[in-house]
């Protein structure tokens, strides 16, 4: 009887692990890094890069999407690319993360693991910004796993919907490399 309650245990542990694996357009598995936003995967395209363009209209910005060989360097004007599969959408990054601390005081927060970690709001809501996409996803699930921290947040700015991750890809022109 106890071996069966387990096997039943084992496989409902399976089927959800396998229900969290991120799928492409193609029906496989990407190598690109997902966060879980608020139940949300967030999947991070760090071979795209958002950069800043008048609008065709001549009101406001736009942001044309480019395909890079290395992964850009996260700022306003040059932003990372990520999908919002719950969504299905795609959004922006420029690398900031905010977080609210549970308690008064901080625990540490080095700079070389919390990149520009500073006190955003009062009571205790603070602000990060990761310089790239793996440090941003690094950072995050940091602050995530941290016991002292109440909440967690990408800074996403979401720009148009997305039929997935591929789509989004494919929609990029490339950038060639210069000499």
């Amino acid at each position: 009887m106890l071996t069966m309650k387990l096997n039943r245990l084992f496989f409902a542990i399976a089927l959800s692990v396998s229900a969290c694996a991120t799928v492409d357009a193609a029906g496989g598995a990407t190598s690109n890094p997902v966060i879980d936003d608020r139940g949300s995967q967030v999947e991070i395209l760090p071979q795209l890069q958002a950069s800043a363009v008048a609008a065709p209209t001549g009101s406001g910005a736009a942001h044309e999407l480019a395909r890079v060989a290395t992964p850009v360097r996260l700022s306003n004007a040059t932003k990372g690319v990520v999908y919002n599969h719950a969504m299905r959408a795609q959004g922006l990054i420029n690398g900031e993360i905010t977080f609210a601390i549970k308690g008064m005081t901080p625990g540490a927060y080095p700079e070389a693991q919390y990149p520009g970690f500073k006190k955003l709001a009062n009571p205790n809501v603070y602000l990060v910004v990761a310089r790239t996409p793996s440090e941003f996803v690094a950072v995050f699930e940091r602050l995530k796993a941290r016991s002292d921290v109440e909440w967690v947040e990408p800074q996403i700015e979401y720009v148009g919907a997305a039929a997935s991750p591929q789509a989004v890809i494919e929609s990029a022109r490339q950038i060639q490399p210069t000499k």
